[in-house]
Formats: structure tokens, C-alpha cells, sequence
């Protein structure tokens, strides 16, 4: 899928994830975000379809979290896709945040 046809603007960054699925992980790394899922590299992987429920972590912007529910849609080469299904306004809003902080850093 081209950036042309997402739904929402994606963007790497410094950020990691916790999650709940079948398995608990801590402090697992993102490849890149949105608001309205993020792909992931991970310990463990977890089937496709399995629900999961994360917490966003973004130290550049101080500490900030977003939470969120969603699904596994892709798990290939260590790597997952998780599309969010229920994510809060607010969530959302610190998820855009840290897209428009990136860029701003990127254009520097």
C-alpha cells in the first residue's frame, strides 16, 4: 500500500510500545506510527487477527503515551502491523503531535 492511499500520515521516530496480546512486551520498538495504527519489531510475535492493546510511548515529547485497542493485520520478517480499532480523540491528538514534532525535526 503507497503513502498515497493511507488513510492517515505515517512517520518514524523515537518511540516504543507496550503491549498485551497473547503475550506481554515491554519496550518494543517502532518502526513507524500513525493514527491510525503502527508497525512494530518484536520479541514475540503474535498471530494475525489477535487483539492487542498498546501504550505508545514518545520521550521526545516528554514522556507523553497514547493508548490504544487493535488488531495484528500483518506479522512478516519479525515484524508486526497493528491497525487500531478504538484509540481516543486525545490519543489521537498526541499521536499527531509526535508526526508534526518528526517532521519539524527531519526538515532541520
Amino acid at each position: 500500500m503507497s503513502n498515497e492511499s493511507r488513510e492517515f500520515k505515517r512517520i518514524q521516530g523515537e518511540a516504543y510500545i507496550d503491549y498485551t496480546g497473547n503475550e506481554i512486551l515491554m519496550f518494543q520498538k517502532i518502526i513507524d506510527v500513525s493514527a491510525g495504527g503502527v508497525k512494530i519489531v518484536a520479541t514475540e510475535l503474535e498471530e494475525i487477527g489477535t487483539n492487542v492493546y498498546v501504550d505508545i510511548h514518545f520521550p521526545e515529547l516528554g514522556g507523553k503515551y497514547a493508548y490504544a485497542e487493535g488488531v495484528v493485520v500483518w506479522v512478516k520478517d519479525g515484524k508486526m502491523g497493528i491497525k487500531f480499532n478504538k484509540i481516543s480523540d486525545k490519543d489521537k491528538a498526541t499521536i499527531e503531535e509526535f508526526i508534526s514534532y518528526q517532521e519539524k525535526k527531519n526538515k532541520k
